[in-house]
């Protein structure tokens, strides 16, 4: 669904994938080779039901046995599904003549109840209810749906109010994504006898209360069982477009996206104008890529509801998703003037600034979202992200902390922070936080790629080429696992199989300026000089910018005795990085083996200014003993 926001310095390169679904971010620096790898994961009612029965027709009533007490009777267990048939208002002022529907209806549903075994209780009020007293009728009974209604001279109106629904569905992205929607209030109409409406009503109605139970399976077979009931060639009126409808909500909440879009193209097709069949679509058509298609649908579902809140939530977040910032932002902007108490729009617009590099907006307003909502995990996610951007890890691990807290399972938010602790050097806790991740998530390549990283760095090469063989295993296409496995075969002197890993890296993706990057490296350690330069001279064609690609150019061009050339690849070097010490180092033995002893000298100073790492400071101390210098 939402896209990976890529949360580097504006000269750090970032490669989006999304392994297990997931989207993150890759974020590679030129710190020490181990560390270069730690990467930050970028910052989803009652429902009402009318029916309207005309041609009644009289019925002869089967025996049931009725409830003990008429007017009241037990609440619902804690593990009990429970629905109440009121009684149906009188509005035809006396010239109604024929059954009692709410009877009907009752005596419908205990049927079908008994004859399916369901652990379904059915009640009968005998109590009117009405618009304001609906739902709190069936809250104090503990029901799950509560059945009322009217009639006139010539219509029957049913209306199903759910008590317990399920609440709205909120992505944890980067961000925020709405997910699909039930109607407050859905109609249908139909034109025909009442045992035959009454026949869809019920099964209906039993596949909603399996639907609000979650048990998605003997709803579907209930759906699909009233959709039996209506027969094309039938002289009826009847729209089951609900039917589709939720069968739809159901393949989606099962992940299955490819049946839920036909039911809703079968709800849409039978009721045109139905704003939340668009507007779920939309969600459906966003979380498969599919942004310009959601687009269409979200802006079917606000010309039919201009004040949707979530419509709009969503169709900015997929005009982010193909780069149309500005319609992005008035999409965010104008869901803030809808309702400017809630978070979701503050941290999409947070997240929109942060790409566009207004870093400071950014952070002012995920601030807003955890004002307003303090218990939002996202928006404690979306900024801790922001501080590790900007290397303030205390923050950052405190934000993921309460991130974590709220939501224990919040597998971001796990990831990154051991994303942090790496880069903090703490790499128990980075291992640590990389082994709940895969807890949570056991095909994630990505957090097995981040683990074996985190373990290389702790000099462990061997457990990090069998998180390597995991992540490859999970993801074969994995280019970047290839490369790093063949560079920890490389510290372990395995060349063969670290040429084997560079050699399938470039194959996935012969552009990877990394993989001969590396691969140089590994030549230049089997003294197969000419292949090394081949390997530079790539890199430098992919990647021009990185002063290391012409500093070890430069260094193998020393080691081949070629010093003018090594010479003037050490000096771009230090023009694009004038802190380089290894550059500095190179350049001063290339030109003491020239005989430029002055210069040699200058540039031996120069390292023990830069640097006070232990080894680039004795090749130094000792190359200014060898030109007795000091």
């Amino acid at each position: 669904m939402a896209q990976c926001v890529a949360l580097t310095k504006d000269k750090t390169p970032c490669q989006i994938s999304a392994p297990e679904g997931k989207k993150f971010c890759h974020i590679h620096s030129r710190q020490r080779w181990w560390r270069r790898f730690f990467s930050l994961a970028a910052i989803g009612g009652i429902l009402g039901f009318i029916a309207s029965v005309t041609g009644i027709l009289s019925y002869v009533g089967i025996n049931l046995p009725q409830p003990l007490t008429p007017l009241a009777f037990p609440t619902a267990s804690s593990n009990q599904t429970l629905i109440i048939v009121a009684n149906f208002e009188d509005r035809s002022e006396g010239r109604y003549i024929g059954i009692d529907p709410a009877q009907y209806i009752y005596e419908q549903l205990w049927s079908q109840i008994q004859k399916d075994k369901l652990d379904i209780r059915v009640e009968r009020l005998r109590l009117e209810v009405d618009n304001n007293s609906a739902e709190s009728t069936g809250e104090a009974y503990g029901a799950s749906l509560v059945i009322w209604g009217w009639y006139d001279a010539i219509t029957i109106t049913p209306r199903i109010e759910r008590i317990i629904a399920q609440t709205e569905q909120i992505s944890i992205e980067e961000g925020q994504h709405l997910s699909i929607a039930s109607p407050e209030r859905l109609e249908f109409s139909v034109i025909t006898d009442l045992p035959s409406q009454v026949t869809y009503l019920t099964l209906f109605t039993i596949g909603l209360d399996r639907f609000t139970r979650e048990n998605y399976d003997e709803a579907i077979s209930y759906f699909e069982s009233a959709l039996s009931t209506i027969q094309p060639d039938a002289n009826l009126s009847t729209n089951p477009s609900e039917s589709y409808f939720f069968l739809g909500n159901i393949y989606v909440l099962k992940g299955d996206h490819d049946k839920a879009l036909p039911n809703y193209d079968k709800t849409i097709e039978l009721r045109s104008n139905f704003d939340l069949a668009y507007y779920n679509r939309g969600v459906v058509h966003g979380d498969m890529g599919n942004y310009n298609h959601a687009i269409a649908d979200y802006d079917q579902a606000i010309r039919f509801t201009p004040d949707f809140y979530s419509a709009y939530i969503n169709r900015g977040l997929a005009y982010y998703s193909i780069g149309n910032y500005a319609n992005a932002l008035a999409d965010y902007d104008k869901a803030i003037q809808l309702n400017p108490n809630r978070a979701v729009a503050y941290i999409n617009k947070g997240q929109l600034f942060h790409i566009q590099g207004y870093h400071d907006k950014s952070l002012i307003e995920f601030n807003k979202a955890i004002k307003l909502e303090p218990d939002n995990a996202i928006a404690y996610f979306n900024r801790g992200t922001w501080y590790a951007d900007s290397k303030d890890y205390k923050r950052a691990i405190a934000d993921f902390n309460k991130a974590i807290e709220l939501e224990p399972k919040f597998i971001k938010a796990v990831f990154n922070r051991g994303t942090v602790y790496a880069n903090m050097g703490n790499f128990d806790r980075a291992v640590a936080d990389f082994d709940r991740t895969i807890e949570l998530g056991p095909t994630n390549a990505l957090a097995y790629f981040q683990r074996a990283i985190a373990y290389a760095s702790k000099g462990n090469f061997d457990k990090a080429i069998t998180d390597l063989d995991k992540a490859i295993e999970f993801k074969p296409d994995y280019a970047e696992a290839y490369q790093v496995r063949g560079r920890a075969y490389t510290d372990k002197g395995n060349f063969d199989q670290a040429f084997s890993d560079f050699a399938q890296a470039i194959k996935i993706d012969p552009e990877y300026y990394q993989a001969y990057f590396w691969r140089g490296i590994a030549y230049y350690y089997i003294e197969d000089f000419e292949n090394a330069l081949a390997d530079y001279d790539m890199a430098i064609q992919l990647n021009s910018n990185d002063p290391n690609a012409y500093a070890n150019r430069g260094n193998i061009y020393r080691a081949k005795g070629n010093y003018d050339l090594a010479i003037a690849d050490l000096n771009q070097a230090i023009t694009m990085n004038p802190v380089h010490a290894e550059a500095y180092l190179n350049r001063a033995i290339a030109y003491e083996k020239k005989g430029d002893k002055e210069k040699a000298i200058e540039d031996y100073r120069m390292v023990l200014k830069l640097t006070g790492d232990p080894n680039l400071v004795e090749q130094a101390k000792d190359g200014l003993k060898r030109l007795g210098a000091k």
